[in-house]
């Protein structure tokens, strides 16, 4: 920017004679009207150093008169847009923040400016202190610039319906919507997740309180019934400073309102999108593995079908398998699903017609996020006696590794019987022959107050196991005396 240029941007701002943005520049009131009629300058120029070293957005006189630049760089073809205030200037600040201290920072919201940015012209309002900006309406300044954009703001279509947005902001606050939603129905419109997101003068949409949270539910049931689902972006809503709405949740106790599997049904990616976008603080308070498991296993078993179809390859196939990003991901299989397991008389009915039935193989099976196996998962919906009873069928046995190898949550197979109360399932004479050694060391395993519980039934489960293997062993090895039997 030249001399020239700079004491005609100047003169055009209205700065007086002797200030310091001449510094350097000889003024005479006769060469700068001259020189405003005649000199061009371009959206560069004003948005550039002055020789000086100055900026005309550091004034503010610049802020005063910024509708008068405006509609002059307007009639020379020259479109100012908010990126221009957002450009670092060269002295490592941008216009805009040379300006937020000046009251008048406020006449930078002229519609024209804005198009385009209507989320960041919002942020931006409400950022500035709310004293500073009573000389403007900014229902109004949205309006215009939603006409721009060709669109309509909220406010403005529920106004048409006799409903503030004072109105819709204190009923989702408050819990209280059956009189807004009589209203909205009277104009063939219902509840939108826009209306959570209009704001108070401080910029706090209307799922701030403890009361609005308390009504999450039914106001998601709402939204839902017309097609409104609240994804990542509705959850980090936010103006200015303060909190965005899942913010609000943590703070308010309420992130189980978010986290679950209704909110989230069939959308287990968004889930962990917006997982992703918490706080370290925020993340430790949700089990995302618990969630991210119970999304798909709900829409898993409402999706599966239990006929007279049914069969092993049924019972085996993967239902869902979790994307890449997701860690320690194991594919969703049916036979893991509470469902499955609630359900597993009438299934082992269908496989017997079938000549099938489930094998150890399909029972180590990894399932889901948990670190757990489809045998771990039976044993924690209380059917473990329904896995002896195939591994009876199948003339197979459980090794150590399946009762001692731990899950995620550092749980293992017989920490999952002993809580359930199944252990009786695991003294069966008969299974254990061959291998009666492994029943101690699974006794050794198990704490006191089990141990004392079953202590008869353990040694009566071993004798007799012990029984029986020499049996078995006398029948494959004759030459060997024979046992002798205990009384």
């Amino acid at each position: 920017m030249n001399k020239d240029t700079q004491l005609t941007i100047g003169t055009l701002l209205g700065f007086e004679k002797n200030h310091q943005i001449y510094d350097g520049i000889e003024w005479d009131s006769h060469t700068a009207g001259d020189l405003t009629k005649e000199k061009e300058f371009t959206k560069e120029d004003l948005f550039s150093i002055t020789p000086n070293g100055k900026s005309f957005f550091e004034y503010r006189e610049t802020w005063m008169n910024l509708k008068k630049l405006f509609e002059f760089m307007k009639d020379k073809n020259q479109k100012i847009n908010i990126q221009d205030f957002k450009k670092n200037l060269g002295n490592n600040r941008t216009a805009m923040e040379m300006g937020t201290n000046y009251d008048e920072f406020v006449e930078l919201f002229i519609p024209e400016i804005w198009v385009g940015h209507s989320d960041e012209m919002e942020d931006t309002w409400y950022y500035i202190d709310k004293t500073k900006r009573l000389r403007k309406d900014f229902d109004e300044i949205k309006s215009a610039v939603a006409k721009l954009e060709g669109r309509e703001t909220r406010e403005d279509q529920l106004k048409k319906m006799d409903i503030t947005s004072t109105e819709m902001h204190n009923a989702v606050r408050n819990g209280d919507i059956n009189h807004i939603q009589n209203k909205l129905k009277k104009h063939g419109d219902h509840l939108r997740l826009e209306d959570a997101q209009l704001c108070d003068r401080d910029g706090d949409h209307a799922l701030y309180t403890e009361s609005g949270w308390d009504s999450f539910a039914e106001l998601n049931k709402k939204w839902k019934e017309h097609g409104e689902i609240p994804d990542t972006k509705f959850f980090l809503f936010k103006r200015g400073g303060r909190l965005s709405i899942v913010e609000f949740a943590f703070k308010r106790e309420a992130e189980k309102m978010v986290f679950n599997s209704n909110v989230f049904a069939d959308r287990p990616e968004e889930a962990l999108k917006l997982y992703d976008n918490l706080s370290k603080t925020h993340q430790e308070k949700i089990d995302i593995d618990v969630l991210l498991s119970s999304i798909v296993e709900k829409s898993c078993s409402e999706k599966l079908e239990i006929n007279e179809d049914f069969s092993i390859e049924t019972l085996t196939s993967v239902l869902y398998q979790f994307e890449e990003s997701v860690k320690d991901r194991q594919p969703i299989v049916a036979l893991g699903l509470k469902k499955i397991w609630d359900n597993i008389d009438q299934i082992h009915g269908l496989l017997k017609e079938q000549n099938e039935t489930v094998t150890l193989d399909n029972l180590r099976m990894n399932y889901g996020l948990g670190g757990e196996t489809c045998l771990m998962r039976a044993a924690n919906f209380g059917h473990f006696e329904k896995v002896m009873e195939f591994l009876a069928e199948t003339n197979e046995v459980l090794e150590l590794s399946d009762f001692l190898n731990k899950r995620k949550d550092g749980k293992n197979l017989l920490d999952v019987l002993v809580k359930n109360d199944q252990i009786e399932a695991l003294l069966q004479p008969e299974y254990w022959v061959g291998h009666a050694s492994d029943l101690c060391t699974i006794w050794g395993q198990l704490p006191d107050h089990m141990q004392d519980k079953l202590k008869e039934d353990f040694q009566a489960a071993q004798t007799q196991a012990n029984i029986l293997s020499l049996h078995a062993l006398k029948e494959s090895h004759p030459s060997l005396p024979a046992p002798i039997m205990a009384p």
